[in-house]
């Protein structure tokens, strides 16, 4: 078996290093050209015939290996026959599309139609969700929906050289790894197959690229990957296949979420008056690669960054698969603290246009009703979330409350009936639901932790009594509790989050470092400065917001590097002086304090504006309580 894995590998890779080099002179006299433009990286015109090379490289090496060594296995030649015939129209449509341009619908009709072909020729299926049987129609939509989402995800990653064929490879080399733990090394054979191919175009593709993927490539290769990676996990439900996302596509699906999310709150936008018309099929600048090149990394600097975060991540999804089911919290553990630390670096433009999106939202006429209602279904969906989730990782990753042989006995439905009736009582009697959570408190948050606590108690009250089982009650309560709290927490402090995302976006580190908006300093790191903060990220855009504030100073010497609402205090009046000389990009100072300094400290501060040629302004509001005349109506 090694040698013929071997073997596979070093045929594709020869064949595909072959094919590359004839497309890079053919693809130029076919018309296959990608010519430099606005939303281009490259600055030359590069052949983008590469999809062809990579599609002819597979089918040939497959065919080759198939005259001396029969293919078994779930990735049979019948399966394969199969694949090659739903990627044919794949192929056609995308090198129309590189030649002279399909529209977007045409394309995502032809991916789902390639999807639906394989699905009933090959016997693709996904078997059960969740350890449950599902009706063909149900079994073809996952099928679909998983086939399209993994095709454009690979397509919208491909905007950078070297990219999407270096995360395609990561993922295939995941999924071989997976398939021999699953299964056996025969389904190996056709991955390995692959894996060469990419190598061989990968020579001619990293940066400086001599040719690209095209829509060709890149649409095959998604549809290789999703066909493949349903098939490895297999028909019974494992840690594997409830991680399979993140093992085959993390970087890409990441990429593809966030962009739907950014051109569907555009078009929210739009429709409440703000910004330009867009739209989810529309191309931008704003792709994870392309934040990464704004930072002034070179693309071979962000290839590799990606790559590096693409085999961590699959590894941390193979945990459970190649060691322990138990493991499984690991991974969770390590995705959250993950997710927790770098979402506000990856999603900044998002949470920006979300948080102008809420804003307008909080002004229209507030529907209390519906508020609660949604709000309720929500915790009820938490709370479930939660005593399900728990019962897996009690279960090692399996179901066995599902099987209808095991559901007479099982504990699952009694338990959840009381944790949700008691948990959902005392969260309406705690007034969870009808509390102003857009102006929330830590005292509100503090409440509501309070309450739930009291319910998830009362809940492991009744089902130790109940069940008899003091320590697996307990540990399985204290997991629901967690998980639930954090899913109540987040909807709640979604206006905060939200709001602090613009600051983020707008000020703070995240913000884009070339950015072309003044960059000015915080005078004043008292109350009137911790008001200005805060008036900054509840009003609507206006003048402060066009600038970029980069720091604080205050003469108070213990306050000298500590951080207030996340910007650094960088010491007194004397450091502008040096952040001006060292650091050369600051537009003015900006006076937030109850009264204006000594005149002294006045004529310091306007020598410095004219020797760094810095604008100086004050806010000032009104903060005393005026008495209004009421005989002014008479």
């Amino acid at each position: 078996m090694i040698a013929l894995l071997t073997t596979a590998f070093f045929v594709a890779l020869a064949i595909s290093l072959l094919l590359t080099r004839i497309m890079i002179r053919l693809g130029p006299k076919l018309g296959l050209i990608d010519e430099p433009g606005e939303r281009r990286i490259h600055v030359k015109p590069v052949p983008r015939a590469g999809g062809i090379a990579v599609f002819l490289t597979f089918v040939i090496t497959v065919f080759a290996i198939q005259s001396f060594s029969e293919l078994s296995g779930q990735l049979s030649f019948k399966w394969f026959k199969a694949f090659a015939s739903a990627s044919l129209l794949l192929v056609i449509v995308g090198i129309l599309d590189d030649r002279w341009g399909v529209n977007a619908w045409l394309k995502l009709m032809a991916h789902g139609l390639s999807a639906v072909f394989l699905f009933y020729t090959s016997g693709g299926n996904v078997g059960s969700v969740l350890g449950i049987e599902v009706p063909e129609y149900v079994d073809l939509a996952i099928w679909v929906i998983w086939t399209v989402a993994i095709i454009n995800a690979f397509n919208l990653i491909d905007g950078m050289d070297g990219l999407c064929a270096g995360l395609a490879m990561i993922s295939i080399l995941s999924l071989t790894i997976l398939t021999i733990a699953l299964r056996s090394g025969t389904d190996a054979i056709v991955l390995i197959v692959m894996l060469g191919t990419l190598l061989g175009f990968l020579r001619y593709n990293f940066n400086p690229a001599k040719i690209f993927l095209g829509d060709t490539g890149s649409m095959f290769i998604g549809f290789f990957i999703a066909s493949v990676a349903l098939v490895s996990t297999g028909e019974r439900f494992t840690a594997a296949s409830l991680l399979l996302p993140l093992i085959v596509a993390g970087i890409p699906l990441i990429d593809v979420i966030l962009a739907v999310w950014r051109r569907s709150f555009r078009t929210v936008l739009h429709k409440l008056g703000v910004g330009g018309k867009d739209s989810v099929f529309g191309a931008d600048q704003h792709h994870i690669h392309h934040r990464l090149l704004a930072y002034g990394l070179t693309q071979r600097k962000v290839a590799t960054i990606l790559y590096t975060l693409a085999i961590a991540g699959s590894f941390l999804a193979l945990i459970p698969s190649l060691f322990d089911h138990r493991t499984m919290g690991l991974t969770v553990a390590a995705f959250s603290v993950s997710g927790i630390i770098g979402f506000r670096y990856l999603a900044p433009v998002e949470l920006k246009i979300s948080g102008e999106v809420f804003k307008l939202i909080l002004k229209r006429p507030a529907r209390s009703r519906l508020k609660r209602f949604v709000l309720t279904f929500y915790d009820m969906g938490a709370i479930l979330f939660g005593i399900t989730f728990s019962y897996i990782l009690n279960n090692n990753g399996n179901f066995p409350f599902f099987e209808k042989s095991n559901l007479a006995n099982s504990t699952f439905i009694p338990t959840t009936a009381i944790t949700l009736a008691s948990c959902l009582f005392v969260l309406n009697a705690g007034k969870a639901q009808i509390r102003l959570w857009s102006r929330a408190t830590f005292r509100d948050f503090l409440s509501l932790a309070l309450w739930f606590s009291i319910g998830t108690i009362i809940a492991t009250t009744i089902n130790i009594i109940i069940s008899n089982e003091t320590y697996t009650t307990i540990q399985r309560q204290t997991m629901t509790f967690t998980i639930t709290a954090i899913l109540l927490i987040i909807p709640r402090c979604l206006s905060t989050l939200l709001r602090e995302s613009v600051i983020d976006s707008l000020h703070r580190n995240v913000a884009k470092p070339n950015s072309n908006r003044p960059k000015v300093l915080l005078y004043g790191a008292g109350n009137m400065g911790e008001l200005f903060l805060l008036h900054t990220k509840t009003t609507a855009k206006g003048h402060f917001n066009q600038m970029r504030i980069i720091g604080i100073i205050d003469d108070h010497p213990e306050l000298n590097l500590r951080y207030q609402d996340g910007f650094k205090i960088r010491g007194g009046l004397e450091t502008v002086t040096e952040i001006c000389q060292t650091e050369g990009a600051l537009d003015g100072i900006i006076l937030t304090m109850r009264e204006s300094p000594p005149e002294e400290k006045m004529v310091e501060i306007a020598e410095i504006c004219r020797k760094f040629n810095l604008k100086l302004y004050q806010w000032a509001p009104n903060l005393n309580i005026i008495e209004i005349d009421q005989s002014l109506g008479d």
